[in-house]
C-alpha cells in the first residue's frame, strides 16, 4: 500500500483516535493526580508518516493496515524518582488491563542506553468513541519513566532519527556517556530522598 492510500484510510480513522486521546488524558490525569513526584502526563496519537513507516516495517502482510497497532494512541507519564515507577504501574493496573509490560533497557549490564517502561493496556469500554462509526484501537500503549531517562531519551531519539547510514563509533560513545551520567544521577537522587525522608523532609 502507497503513503496516499493510507494516508486516506488514516484521516478516517483520526477522529476516533482525537477522541480516545482526550478521553485517555482526562483519565490519566485523575489517576496520578494523588500521588506524589508527578513530573508530567501526557497523551498523543500517531503521526499519520510514524504509522505508515511502522506499518510498512511491521504490519505491510496483514489485509486491515490499522488492526494490529498498539500504540495509534499513546500516553507518557513521567516521575521524579525511579521508586515511583511501580507506585504509578499499581496505579495503573487497578484502572487497566494490562496486555504486555517490557522494560527497556540495555541488553548487557555493561551498557548504557535507552530505558524505558513499556505497558500495553485495553482500552476500557468508557474511553471508547460514543459510535461505532468511529474507529478505536483495542489497546493504547504507555511509558513510564523518570525526568532522567526522558531526559536522555528524546534528544537521542532526535539525534538518531535524523541520521541517515551508520552511526559512528564515537558518537555512540558519546551517548553512552550520556546515558550513563543519567543512570547514576538517577541512582543518586534516589539516595538523597531516602535521606530527606530519614530526616522527616
Amino acid at each position: 500500500m502507497e503513503y496516499d492510500e493510507f494516508s486516506n484510510i488514516y484521516s478516517d480513522a483520526l477522529p476516533g483516535l482525537v477522541r480516545l486521546k482526550d478521553r485517555l488524558d482526562e483519565t490519566l490525569s485523575k489517576i496520578v493526580e494523588p500521588l506524589a513526584h508527578i513530573d508530567r502526563c501526557q497523551c498523543r496519537v500517531k503521526g499519520a508518516k510514524s504509522a505508515y513507516k511502522k506499518y510498512v516495517n511491521k504490519y505491510a502482510n496483514h489485509s486491515s493496515p490499522l488492526a494490529n497497532f498498539e500504540d495509534l494512541v499513546a500516553a507518557r507519564i513521567i516521575v521524579f524518582f525511579t521508586s515511583d515507577i511501580p507506585v504509578v504501574r499499581t496505579a495503573l493496573l487497578d484502572n487497566f488491563d494490562r496486555v504486555e509490560r517490557t522494560e527497556k533497557k540495555p541488553e548487557f549490564d555493561d551498557q548504557f542506553g535507552y530505558e524505558s517502561e513499556h505497558l500495553v493496556f485495553v482500552v476500557p469500554p468508557h474511553l471508547k468513541p460514543d459510535t461505532t462509526a468511529e474507529f478505536c484501537p483495542s489497546t493504547f500503549e504507555l511509558q513510564l519513566r523518570t525526568i532522567l531517562m526522558h531526559a536522555y531519551a528524546e534528544p537521542q531519539h532526535d539525534i538518531l532519527y535524523k541520521s541517515s547510514g551508520e552511526i559512528p563509533k564515537t558518537i555512540r560513545r558519546r551517548l553512552a556517556w550520556i546515558a550513563a551520567s543519567c543512570w547514576g544521577a538517577d541512582r543518586e537522587y534516589e539516595e538523597l530522598r531516602r535521606w530527606s525522608e530519614a530526616i522527616g523532609n
